[in-house]
């Protein structure tokens, strides 16, 4: 016992009883209330992963067809630059063989004739280059025209031993 202004005073005694505090029913509905909001999230975080997977998923399978695209598109491209560089370099050759056949022969500024070799800073040392090239171009063109009418010459004769008239077909 204290003593309070020399009186006696009995002690307040409670008595304890088990899970009959007012607050615990509260705690309790706020417990599970968060509980229900953590399951709650917890299937948005699991669906929105679920999403997030499926987009990559496709974002690779989309990157992985474009990088196939893009690699046939430049083995396509180097094929076709080969093929390209090919029929230059026949050309070129094509074109020494008649040059040199003209006369012709390569210095450091292009082709000149053999006999009339000028500096390559002059300013007609290709222009009897190109005049012995046109010449041999229209001789040749003269050529194959001839050629040409005689091959249809002899097809009109042949149409018309059959009895065809070649300007009906």
């Amino acid at each position: 016992m204290k003593h309070r202004d020399h009186l006696l005073v009995p002690p307040i005694v409670t008595t304890f009883v088990p899970f009959s505090l007012p607050w615990l029913p509260q705690t309790t509905r706020q417990y599970q209330e968060l509980q229900k909001q953590r399951a709650a999230h917890s299937q948005r975080l699991e669906a929105k992963v679920k999403s997030l997977q499926e987009q990559l998923t496709t974002g690779l399978r989309e990157s992985q067809q474009t990088q196939e695209t893009a690699t046939q598109a430049l083995a396509e491209r180097d094929r076709t630059i080969a093929q390209l560089q090919g029929r230059l370099d026949a050309m070129e050759r094509e074109y020494e063989k008649i040059l040199h056949v003209s006369g012709l022969h390569r210095c450091g500024c292009g082709w000149l004739p053999r006999s009339t070799v000028r500096p390559p800073h002059h300013p007609l040392s290709h222009q009897g280059s190109l005049d012995l090239v046109l010449a041999k171009m229209a001789e040749a063109s003269q050529h194959w025209e001839e050629v040409g009418t005689t091959i249809a010459m002899e097809h009109k004769e042949c149409l018309q031993e059959f009895g065809l008239n070649p300007l009906e077909l």
